[in-house]
């Protein structure tokens, strides 16, 4: 099985970060330990993306810039030997917050309408709200299957924070 690094989707869509810094974190990541720290020689990473080591030391800047990154110089490795290391320090609250917004756009957008009467019955429930039809086990028409397209938006928008 070939590695991989899971990149979180706020720092991919990162308009202040060039793809090259991101490229750089998904190097650190690959080389992280479960504490969200690696140590890999800065000429190790400009090898593996084939650039210089004036390169990555410029994206490291960058990557610290934005509080992704912190830098450890005198970091002690359990054999004692004094390493360079690298902290992921971005936030994992981040993504969820960014999530968070892009709900309260959606809700905005779909402005689900008020029922006129908030006590209804099993069968006006579901009559009015098509797609829980089925789960009351009601038999549901054909045309009553078809989700609308607000049910289709929010769907999305609840795909995206899975990810």
């Amino acid at each position: 099985m070939l590695p991989f690094a899971q990149i979180p989707s706020s720092i991919l869509m990162n308009p202040d970060l060039s793809p090259r810094a991101i490229q750089v974190l998904g190097l650190l990541i690959l080389h992280s330990n479960g504490e969200r720290r690696s140590w890999p020689k800065q000429g190790t990473l400009a090898t593996s993306l084939r650039i210089t080591k004036q390169a990555i030391q410029k994206v490291i800047r960058e990557l610290v810039a934005a509080k992704i990154v912190r830098v450890d110089h005198d970091y002690t490795l359990p054999s004692g030997l004094l390493v360079t290391s690298y902290v992921l320090i971005y936030p994992e609250t981040r993504q969820l917050q960014v999530d968070k917004r892009q709900l309260q756009v959606v809700g905005r957008q779909l402005k689900a309408p008020k029922a006129d009467n908030h006590r209804l019955s099993m069968e006006e429930y579901t009559s009015k709200v098509p797609e829980t039809t089925a789960l009351a086990g009601a038999s549901v028409a054909p045309e009553q299957q078809q989700p609308s397209a607000e049910w289709l938006a929010l769907k999305q928008a609840l795909r995206g924070i899975g990810r």
